[in-house]
């Protein structure tokens, strides 16, 4: 049998359609990349699709090694996804969600109308929509995108924990109106003498954590340094709501941050 393979065709193609997965992956994955990252991973997936394309007898074994694992590996390694091999292999099996997620929309669009506007439209469609529908459908995965590195430092001592951005935490200290995180007591161990007269802390109501209403203390540390998006914000004299049990059942974060924490 022969075929006719138009290479430039296919390329284009494949090209358009990896930056368009590679897109929304990012964003749903929240990792910090660039235009010239997402294009440089779309081109190698586009290369690929030629190169499988030309050479049709290409041993199985080697082909579907390329297509569902190097290459996706090479490409979300390029659009940014950096780190622990284990977080990586997440992020890969993410795109590949992803990925056959937009075949399934592509191929039926194709099927009903090949032109090329049916085929931009379903792109376009695609990309608007996928981001806030997967994570309304994965609320664990919205979770784990709002947890940031947080440092907190006090008289030369310092720890590293994780918070979470919760833009349902407006508590703010009735006395300056100064907006307050809410910490677990454990953590601040290192940094406060609890107990102690000269360590300043004051009391002030919340309704949270379980309860309509209580008392907390309140203390006040010399900065918390918050890493996010691949950015660095330094707050000094922020207030701190000590709490004294468990804020994550799995442990995944010991700060909840203010709502203002990434204003």
């Amino acid at each position: 049998m022969y075929y006719k393979i138009y290479p430039d065709v296919i390329f284009l193609v494949n090209l358009l359609m990896d930056y368009a997965i590679l897109s929304v992956f990012c964003k749903l994955c929240r990792i910090t990349t660039t235009y010239a990252r997402l294009f440089g991973a779309a081109f190698m997936g586009a290369v690929w699709s030629v190169i499988a394309a030309v050479f049709r007898n290409m041993p199985i074994v080697p082909e579907l090694f390329c297509t569902y694992l190097c290459v996706p590996f090479g490409m979300t390694y390029i659009a940014g996804c950096r780190g622990e091999l284990k977080k990586q292999l997440v992020m890969l099996a993410a795109y590949m969600a992803v990925t056959i997620f937009a075949g399934g929309i592509f191929d039926f669009v194709g099927r009903k109308n090949s032109g090329w506007l049916m085929m931009t439209v379903a792109g376009v469609l695609f990309v608007q929509g996928a981001v806030p529908a997967v994570r309304f459908l994965t609320g664990c995965v919205k979770r784990k995108s709002l947890l940031y590195d947080v440092r907190l430092e006090l008289d030369g001592r310092s720890v590293v924990t994780k918070g979470l951005f919760d833009t349902g935490n407006s508590l703010s200290d009735p006395y300056n109106g100064k907006p307050v995180c809410v910490a677990e007591k454990r953590i601040f161990d290192k940094l406060l003498c609890l107990g102690e007269k000269e360590c300043k802390w004051r009391l002030i109501p919340y309704k949270s954590l379980g309860k309509e209403n209580g008392l907390m203390r309140l203390v006040t540390i010399d900065s918390m340094i918050i890493e996010y998006d691949g950015k660095r914000r330094q707050y000094e004299k922020p207030e701190f709501a000590l709490y004294d049990g468990r804020l994550s059942r799995a442990g995944e974060y010991s700060v909840i941050l203010n709502s203002t924490s990434l204003d």
